[in-house]
């Protein structure tokens, strides 16, 4: 497929890598901001850094989304790259001084999820990527409080990724979140396994 832009044919390819590009553009930039606040010596200084990372970051995700909605050949490191950054993205607002810890939990639980589709769309099943994302994806699930879902990502985990050296890292989180859902029995049994 391609389309013209002001007279010349531009191949969705070409669309997708400036897109790509663009996003990793708003990523860097973010990256700066986070450079210039730690730095900082004064506190506006310092809040109109944590203003441009956010900015940054936000507009890398919508950039994202953009590039997933039309399908893109390998979608996967973009979930993954979606992912990291609404994670960043939380922790700069978990940061703020407005306790705005509920979109904090909202932006976790959306990294977890594109975490999830990250692990579905890999192009090799049972490769790094996938086991990656997965473990990504369970412990953000777990950081925004959702414990089942975590479970049921780290069971999955340790099904398809059990003799991964990171395979007890995963069986002590699935532990917490069992403990934190009252399921003390069952959470003491994968304890005492690991």
């Amino acid at each position: 497929a391609s389309g013209r832009l002001d007279g010349l044919l531009v191949s969705e390819d070409e669309i997708q890598a400036d897109l790509r590009q663009l996003a990793r553009l708003h990523i860097q930039r973010a990256e700066a901001a986070e450079r210039e606040g730690r730095v900082a010596q004064e506190p506006r200084s310092r809040q109109r850094a944590r203003i441009l990372v956010r900015r940054n970051l936000s507009d890398a995700i919508e950039v994202d989304r953009f590039i997933l909605g039309r399908a893109p050949p390998h979608p996967e490191e973009t979930w993954r790259e979606t992912a990291e950054c609404l994670v960043r993205l939380a922790e700069t607002v978990a940061a703020e001084p407005f306790l705005e810890t509920d979109r904090a939990r909202r932006l976790t639980s959306e990294a977890a999820s594109a975490f999830l589709r990250a692990a579905e769309t890999a192009e090799t099943p049972g490769g790094a990527l996938e086991e990656e994302a997965l473990l990504h994806a369970g412990w953000s699930f777990f950081a925004a409080g959702q414990y089942e879902r975590c479970g049921e990502v780290l069971r999955k985990y340790l099904d398809r990724f059990a003799a991964s050296d990171r395979a007890g890292a995963a069986q002590n989180l699935l532990g917490r979140a069992l403990w934190n859902l009252g399921e003390l029995a069952e959470a003491a049994r994968i304890y005492r396994d690991n």
